[in-house]
C-alpha cells in the first residue's frame, strides 16, 4: 500500500516492488513512524516533489486537505531561519512594498463598511509619514472601536500603520520582531496574516490560535501564494526560500475548513492569493 511502511524483505508481487522502489527515492522518516498532515492531521500523504538545487529536500501532499509540506528534518534552525529574515529589505519607506501590502486594504475595509482612501497619493503620504515609525505593542485610534491584529508583521509595521491610518486600532505580533505576547490573549475584530503562514509547520495550532482570537463577527484575512499543479510547483520560485515549509492551494481551502472558518470568497489578485474567512464560532 502506498501510504504505509512496508518490510522490503518480504515477497512482494510485482506492482508493489514498483510502488517501493518510487517511494524509496524520498526520505522517508524512520520505519514505524507516521507522518502527520501539519494542518488536518491526516496519516495519509505522498510524496509530491523533491528538489535539488538551490536546495535539497522532499515534500510531501496531505491525501485529504491537499496541503503541501516539508517535513521536519529539512526545516532550518532558529536561528537561520531568523537570519534569513535579516536579509529582507521590505520598509515603510519602500512604496512598493506598501502597494503590495495594500492589496488586502480594501477587502479590511469593505467588511467594515469603512470609506478607502485608495489613490496613490494616499499611499505615498502614509509611506512618508511612516517612515520611520518603530514597532510598538499597539497603535492607538481614540475614536476607533475596531481592533485588529496584523500576525507575522515583519520588521516593519508596514500593514499596520496603513490599517491605522484608516482609522483602526492596530496590534502588532511576530515571533522574531515583536515577539509581544500579551497580544495572543486578546480578541480582535479582524486577523490579517500576509506572506506569514507559508513560513509556519504547526499550521493546525496557528489556525486554532486565530480561531480563539478573533471575535465571533470578525474576519480574517490570509495572503499566501497557491500551489497550482505539480508541474509548475517544480519550477516555482516561491519553494526556494528555505524558511517556505507549508504551502497552500485551492483546494486546500475547500477541503479543510481550516478550523471552523467559512470562506465566502477567495480574491486572486497580482499572483497572489487572498484568502478572506468569516468566523462562525458561536459564543
Amino acid at each position: 500500500h502506498p501510504y504505509l511502511w512496508v518490510n522490503t524483505g518480504e515477497v512482494l508481487s510485482s506492482k508493489f516492488t514498483k510502488v517501493i522502489i518510487r517511494y524509496h527515492l524520498f526520505s522517508w522518516p524512520e520505519e514505524n513512524i507516521i507522518m502527520l498532515c501539519p494542518l488536518c492531521s491526516s496519516p495519509r500523504s505522498h510524496p509530491f516533489h523533491q528538489s535539488s538545487k538551490p536546495l535539497q529536500r522532499d515534500y510531501y501532499q496531505c491525501n485529504d486537505c491537499e496541503l503541501v509540506w516539508v517535513p521536519e528534518k529539512f526545516h532550518v534552525e532558529p536561528q537561520i531561519e531568523r537570519n534569513e529574515y535579516d536579509l529582507h529589505t521590505n520598509q515603510i519607506g519602500d512604496l512598493g512594498y506598501m502597494r503590495f501590502l495594500n492589496k488586502v486594504v480594501p477587502h479590511i475595509g469593505e467588511y467594515f463598511n469603512v470609506e478607502q482612501p485608495t489613490s496613490e497619493a494616499w499611499l505615498k503620504n502614509v509611506t512618508e509619514k511612516h517612515a520611520n515609525t518603530a514597532i510598538t505593542p499597539k497603535y492607538r485610534q481614540p475614536t476607533s472601536n475596531i481592533t485588529g491584529i496584523d500576525f507575522g508583521c515583519g520588521k516593519a509595521p508596514a500593514l499596520a500603520v496603513q490599517l491605522y491610518e484608516l482609522g483602526f486600532t492596530m496590534h502588532v505580533y511576530d515571533k522574531f520582531f515583536a515577539a509581544y505576547t500579551d497580544n495572543l490573549e486578546q480578541e480582535y475584530d479582524f486577523i490579517v496574516s500576509t506572506e506569514t503562514i507559508e513560513h509556519i509547520y504547526e499550521a493546525k495550532n496557528t489556525w486554532a490560535q486565530w480561531h480563539t482570537m478573533l471575535k465571533s463577527d470578525g474576519c480574517l484575512i490570509v495572503m499566501t501564494q497557491r500551489v497550482k499543479s505539480r508541474d509548475e510547483f517544480t519550477t516555482w520560485r516561491y519553494i526556494h526560500d528555505p524558511t517556505h515549509i507549508c504551502f497552500y492551494s485551492d483546494n486546500t481551502a475547500r477541503v479543510h475548513n481550516l478550523s471552523r472558518f467559512c470562506i465566502p470568497n477567495q480574491c486572486k489578485e497580482m499572483g497572489c492569493f487572498i484568502y478572506f474567512y468569516v468566523s462562525l464560532r458561536m459564543d
